[in-house]
């Protein structure tokens, strides 16, 4: 879903004589979006009646503090200290939330000869 920022935007192009081309290229929306855009009222548009799934949800850096600037995978996971405290309480079920997030639900196996010599033979079935 594109915001009425940019639908506006859009829609002004093309009143100023762009084509539906030149308007997808400028803005980066889809032909077919914009064509949609053109024929269909902003009245008629789930965005302009309400629609929850087009409703923006603000998110508050307070509730979710991973979010932040930068990629992913460069920042640091740093817990804050109420999210310590839940981890410490039930630190099985926070294990289990990240294995279960990262979206893999095969069976895994592990298998390692410790220092001590011991073999570690570990088989983690799916995950559901």
């Amino acid at each position: 879903m594109h915001d009425r920022t940019l639908r506006n935007r859009t829609l002004r192009l093309l009143e100023a004589g762009l084509s539906v081309g030149e308007a997808s290229r400028q803005t980066g929306v889809s032909l077919s979006t914009i064509r949609r855009w053109r024929e269909v009222p902003e009245s008629r548009s789930p965005t302009a009646r309400g629609c929850a799934r087009c409703a923006p949800i603000p998110l508050s850096p307070h509730l979710f503090p991973q979010h932040g600037p930068g990629k992913k995978h460069e920042r640091p996971i740093v817990l804050e200290p109420w999210q310590r405290e839940i981890v410490s309480a039930h630190p099985g079920r926070f294990v289990r939330g990240l294995i279960h997030s990262d979206g893999w639900r095969g069976t895994n196996r592990v298998r390692r000869v410790l220092p001590s010599g011991v073999l570690l033979d570990l088989h983690v079935g799916p995950k559901y």
